[in-house]
């Protein structure tokens, strides 16, 4: 390659460079015109179109992403309620995974303590679409008595 061909290429990569930096500022100083209250159109028309959508308990969240700066838009009922910097969980998705498997193991441990529970003083029946007798519903095969022990001591 030669020398002026080099120094093209070196100009036009700078030249590159300064148009993104200079469309991303400019994007900047659009985002600055998005205040809380507009509408989703309205947003649209100053800014353009969103990186990314969410949808969350009938609110929308948008991101827009400029160079390094990341700024979202809330909506709720169709107007912004939220306009700035991204918004940060309190926790980390590992320390919520946790906090979920915390909460499932016990809610788990619960319930089967309440079935081992309600057991005692229930009538197992079997059901049949008709019995002998032609009547329809259930047939008692077990009662156990009071204290929870079938007839046959088990």
């Amino acid at each position: 390659m030669s020398q002026s061909a080099a120094l093209i290429a070196a100009l036009t990569g700078i030249a590159f460079a300064g148009c993104l930096s200079a469309c991303q500022t400019a994007r900047v100083k659009e985002f600055e015109q998005v205040h809380s209250g507009m509408s989703k159109s309205e947003v649209l028309s100053a800014v353009g179109g969103p990186v990314r959508t969410q949808r969350w308990r009938g609110r929308d969240r948008w991101e827009y992403r400029m160079g390094d700066v990341v700024r979202e838009v809330h909506f709720e009922d169709g107007k912004a309620t939220y306009v700035g910097s991204a918004i940060k969980p309190a926790i980390s998705a590992e320390e919520q995974d946790r906090l979920n498997e915390n909460y499932s193991r016990d809610s788990d441990t619960r319930d089967r303590e309440e079935v081992a529970n309600s057991r005692d003083g229930i009538t197992v029946q079997k059901f049949r679409a008709v019995d002998d007798n032609g009547n329809a519903g259930p047939v008692v095969i077990e009662a156990p008595p009071a204290g929870g022990k079938t007839p046959t001591g088990k």
